[in-house]
């Protein structure tokens, strides 16, 4: 990989920034799944972690010299957050009808 440094370690070892990471991950699922007005379900569990890793990467980070998220780097799409939901929020769409057998 061009420009890029490898910092392979074996199996057991702890990587300080990745554990701090995974930690920071593991604080804001807790935090949202605490805040639920429901039970979780089990199959879920994978979209609260997707939630929480994109909730961090709406943020400013030091490791990056850019003034830019981090989910905008990668994506090239400007974080919006006022129309953005929260997890678990319930929203109800309606489309009009107009009362004819065409399909709809």
């Amino acid at each position: 990989f061009l420009g890029i440094v490898l910092n392979p370690s074996g199996a057991g070892d702890h990587v300080s920034k990745v554990d701090a990471q995974i930690r920071r991950i593991k604080e804001l699922y807790r935090s949202v799944k605490s805040g639920l007005p429901w039970k979780l379900p089990s199959l879920m569990i994978k979209d609260l972690v997707a939630y929480s890793v994109s909730r961090i990467n709406i943020f400013r980070t030091t490791a990056i010299n850019h003034n830019i998220c981090p989910k905008v780097l990668f994506t090239g799409v400007k974080v919006i957050t006022k129309t953005e939901l929260a997890f678990g929020d319930y929203c109800e769409v309606y489309d009009g009808t107009n009362n004819t057998s065409a399909s709809r």
